[in-house]
């Protein structure tokens, strides 16, 4: 199925969640592909790592370190551990293993992962230069503004969850409270001791002090706010209300945007029975206007609007309404044109479309994202595009699609991919002798190239020929076999029985009792003569395979088909 198939293909984390816009979703999405049968361990590695992610980045230690212990070491893998080290509270494990990774080895989403990390390290050693240097380059390093939201959300929640406090240090900061009131100093102890006391799960003491009526400035009131709700936790009504608050303090932008990626993630990893509620629960809070007044509760000043127009977009596209999902990213894209959350509007139409079943409008989408990319990247996409084509019933568009993928990526496996998806393509478009000609050229040329598997070009002779066979033309099938039988040499047991049977169902079609019996005593001979290095699989199956064989032999006695 094309659709598998692409996820099975996207090869990092930025990839799948910039495509389908939440850590939730994509955990679910890669929950499914590596329930994949069939997997490539590099693909299975892929889908663990982008897992691991997600789990991450919504604190699941525990999860996220049970996907990670099925994988072998990589520069990737030792990221992700150095993260879950961070939210584990042990900063000397995170260190080592940031010291193992080699920045170069890192795909470029993941290198503004590791910058972060290493901020997050320089915070607790209180290395204030190291932390503003790590910062920068994390903030030149990210590949998105959904990225860098995502990090400073992970960064609150690491300064919630890390470190150790004993009741000594509790009982200096509630002393340093006291002693700070009406001082510039006052809301930096506050801070300190909400998060002292959050990290023994007091949650409710250290949630009332951030929200309390202290003098504060209308900055540190919503940085107050943000920390309250993350304390309290997003799944709460009281942590999204505290966010809430957040999303509407026009003193704080950063924080503002922060807050709204919060609140769309409260709906994203709500409960399924909660899901919907929530996700319209905040987009109701998004869309209130004052009593009277023709403005928003939340304001839509220039600098968040864009971001609250995608939040709506990506609520709704959670809460299952597609055509409010669908106005939203049309908002952002008509009031904010050149908003770098564009894309993620694009995006967001093109699942919407996928999800209607409109399968060449969301095949344009991605190819309006794909022109924003190089490489690897580009070919993803233009790969899902293509497959968006197949879906319609475009085969002949798809077929040029994926034959132009297959030429010119650079990376193997979606050569492959797009190999095998040209070749359906192509038999899905008609069944004549032009079309089945083009076929076998096109294996041909492609076992030439040296790009494409044995394996894979075996599995295309097979699809062809049964394609011809099924179309009740055995004599072409015979002939179109033989033509590509050069490229069946060596072949392994199981794919020289499968040929075998093959040949014995055309010389049956053709009434040629002769030769259909003596290929099926062939195959009975293989059976019983199976190598020891057959599959596990096809040992299991050659009971059932003689039957077959017998029955093949009776069919062919009797004259039957």
């Amino acid at each position: 199925m094309p659709v598998a198939k692409s996820l099975a293909t996207l090869r990092d984390d930025e990839t799948i969640r910039d495509h389908f816009g939440l850590t939730a979703t994509a955990a679910d999405l890669y929950t499914k592909v590596l329930s994949l049968p069939q997997l490539s361990a590099q693909d299975r590695e892929t889908a663990s790592l982008g897992l691991s992610t997600a789990y991450i980045e919504r604190s699941k230690i525990k999860e996220a370190r049970e996907v990670l212990n099925t994988i072998p070491y990589s520069p990737a893998k030792a990221l992700r551990e150095g993260m879950l080290a961070v939210l584990d509270d042990n900063f000397t494990a995170a260190l080592q293993w940031t010291e193992k990774i080699n920045p170069n080895q890192l795909v470029p989403q993941d290198v503004a992962w590791l910058h972060a990390l290493r901020g997050f390290i320089a915070s607790h050693q209180g290395d204030t230069l190291k932390l503003n240097q790590s910062i920068l380059d994390a903030n030149q390093s990210v590949v998105s503004e959904i990225q860098k939201q995502r990090i400073e959300i992970l960064n609150y929640r690491s300064l919630i969850m890390a470190g150790k406090i004993d009741d000594t240090v509790i009982a200096n900061l509630r002393e340093k409270v006291k002693l700070s009131v009406d001082t510039p100093n006052a809301f930096a102890y506050q801070r300190s001791l909400a998060l002292a006391l959050a990290r023994q799960n007091l949650k409710s003491e250290a949630a009332t002090i951030l929200l309390s009526s202290a003098q504060r400035s209308p900055t540190e009131q919503a940085e107050a706010d943000l920390l309250a709700g993350l304390i309290l936790g997003i799944e709460t009504a009281d942590g999204r209300k505290a966010l809430m608050h957040v999303a509407k303090n026009p003193a704080a932008t950063s924080l503002r945007l922060t807050a709204l990626r919060a609140l769309v993630a409260a709906a994203a990893e709500a409960k399924p029975s909660e899901t919907q509620s929530v996700a319209n629960e905040i987009y109701d809070f998004l869309m209130q206007q004052n009593e009277g007044q023709n403005q928003f509760v939340c304001p839509r000043d220039p600098a968040v609007l864009d971001a609250i127009h995608l939040a709506r977009a990506q609520l709704m596209l959670i809460a299952g309404n597609r055509e409010k999902a669908r106005q939203a990213a049309s908002d952002l894209i008509k009031d904010v044109p050149a908003s770098p959350l564009a894309r993620e509007a694009t995006r967001t139409l093109a699942l919407v479309a996928w999800g209607d079943g409109s399968f060449r409008l969301a095949s344009s989408l991605l190819d309006t994202l794909a022109e924003g990319k190089v490489g690897i990247p580009r070919d993803i996409l233009r790969t899902v595009s293509a497959d968006c084509l197949f879906l319609a019933g475009d085969y002949a568009l798809a077929e040029k699609a994926y034959a132009a993928i297959q030429n010119e990526t650079e990376g193997v496996d979606l050569a492959i991919s797009a190999f095998h998806q040209r070749i359906l393509s192509l038999l899905q478009t008609a069944n004549d002798n032009k079309t089945w000609s083009q076929v076998a050229d096109i294996i041909q040329q492609s076992q030439k190239s040296n790009k494409i598997p044995a394996e894979r070009i075996w599995i295309a002779v097979w699809c062809l020929v049964e394609d011809i066979r099924k179309a009740n033309q055995p004599d072409t099938a015979g002939q179109v076999l033989e033509r590509l039988n050069p490229l069946l040499s060596d072949l392994p047991v199981d794919y020289s029985l499968r040929f075998s049977w093959q040949r014995a169902l055309i010389a049956l079609a053709k009434h040629d009792t002769e030769n259909t019996l003596k290929i099926a005593d062939g195959i009975s001979q293989q059976l019983n003569q199976l190598p020891a290095n057959a599959s596990a699989e096809l040992k299991e199956n050659a009971p059932a395979l003689r039957g077959h064989i017998a029955l093949l032999k009776a069919r062919t006695t009797l004259g039957t088909q």
